[in-house]
Order: C-alpha cells, then structure tokens, then sequence
C-alpha cells in the first residue's frame, strides 16, 4: 500500500512548494480528475478565503471534502490553513488564504494535487 502526500503550493509571499501530509491512499492512484486520495471518487476542493483562522479575521482556509459511492462525505473532509502544520506561515488578518484555487496532477503521480494561493 502507498501513502499518498498532498502537495500544496502556496503562493503567499514566500511562494513555497510544501508536502502536507495527508489521508493514506488505500489504492493505486485513480488517475480520475479530482480524485485528491486516489479512492477512485472525485473529492470536492472548497475555498473560504474570509474565513476566521485561529482568532485571525479574514485568514482563510480551504477544506477538501471526499467522495464516495454514494457522492461527497462532509464526514470525511480535511480542514488547510496556515494554522496546519507544514504549511508556511501563519494565520493573519487579511491573509485571505484560498482566495485563489486549483488542481491538477502537478507531479505526474496519477493523485490529483491542490495548488492554492
């Protein structure tokens, strides 16, 4: 079994690629658009970029939201901010983190990466 890693770019102003790890993938990777675990369901990339972030007004977040045979689970999602470890920086008002999202296979694994600015 692999264990996946989420790449997240973030495009703040220090403009790091950064690993976060992520749910384990329990299969091969997909290669289904929007697949971001590899389950073989496309998984929903929600932005919130006025969010409220560790107290910090406007610091923003972006939630990935995972499919299954029966559509997007809101039970199983996971939370991204500058509040999570291994991304760079940390919450601030006006960061507006997620302000600007997308995806694509960044690395030519077959997982679907999020790239979020």
């Amino acid at each position: 079994m692999r264990k996946r890693t989420l790449l997240l770019a973030a495009t703040l102003t220090t403009g790091l690629l950064t690993a976060l790890p992520a749910t384990g993938a329990a299969a091969a990777p997909s290669g289904l658009a929007g697949d971001i675990n590899g389950d073989g369901y496309r998984d929903a990339v929600i932005t919130a970029p006025l969010a409220k972030v560790a107290g910090k007004s406007n610091a923003g977040y972006v939630a990935v939201v995972y499919g299954g045979a029966s559509g997007l689970d809101t039970t199983k999602r996971q939370i991204i901010s500058q509040d999570t470890a291994g991304i760079p920086g940390v919450p601030e008002s006006g960061d507006y983190f997620g302000d600007r999202a997308t995806t694509g296979d960044l690395d030519d694994d077959g997982y679907t990466d999020i790239v979020v600015g």
